[in-house]
C-alpha cells in the first residue's frame, strides 16, 4: 500500500499531525507521539470519535466517559441496538500501515464500522506490528 495523504504523517520515526495553519515556529506539525509509542482511535459504530496518540484519546475519554454514559442510557432507552451503542478504543503500534488507515477512517465517512477487518489485514500482512513489546511509560 502506498502512503495515504491525511493530517497523520509519519516523519524521523514521530508520528504528527500536519496543521492546517503553519506557523513560524511548529513549521505546520504537531507532534502526536513517538515511534516507540502508541496511537489510538475512539470510534462507536460506524462513528469515528478521537484519534491521536494514546494518552491524548485516554485524556479525551476520561473528560467525556459520563456524557457517553448518559447518551448509552438514552439511546438504549430508546431501544437503539446495544452493539452500535458501544464505545470502542483501540491503541496502535506506530507502523505506515496503521498511520494510513487511520487517515483513510478520517477521510472516508463510515470506514471505521470496518476497522476491525481492515486491522486483521494489516496484521496478516505483517504480523510484527502487534507482536511489539509495550514498555510502560
Amino acid at each position: 500500500m502506498s502512503r495515504v495523504n491525511g493530517p497523520y504523517v509519519i516523519r524521523h520515526g514521530d508520528v504528527w499531525k500536519q496543521n492546517a495553519r503553519p506557523g513560524l515556529v511548529d513549521n505546520g506539525l504537531l507532534h502526536v507521539c513517538d515511534g516507540t509509542g502508541e496511537m489510538a482511535i475512539a470510534y462507536q459504530g460506524d462513528v469515528l470519535l478521537k484519534i491521536g496518540g494514546a494518552s491524548s484519546v485516554d485524556a479525551w475519554l476520561d473528560a467525556n466517559r459520563e456524557k457517553f454514559d448518559k447518551m448509552r442510557e438514552m439511546l438504549a432507552g430508546m431501544g437503539e441496538d446495544d452493539e452500535d451503542l458501544e464505545l470502542v478504543v483501540l491503541r496502535l503500534p506506530v507502523s505506515q500501515a496503521i498511520v494510513d488507515e487511520l487517515n483513510l477512517c478520517i477521510a472516508i465517512s463510515g470506514r471505521v464500522a470496518r476497522l476491525r477487518e481492515n486491522l486483521e489485514r494489516i496484521g496478516i500482512e505483517d504480523p510484527s506490528l502487534f507482536d511489539r513489546p509495550s514498555y510502560p511509560r
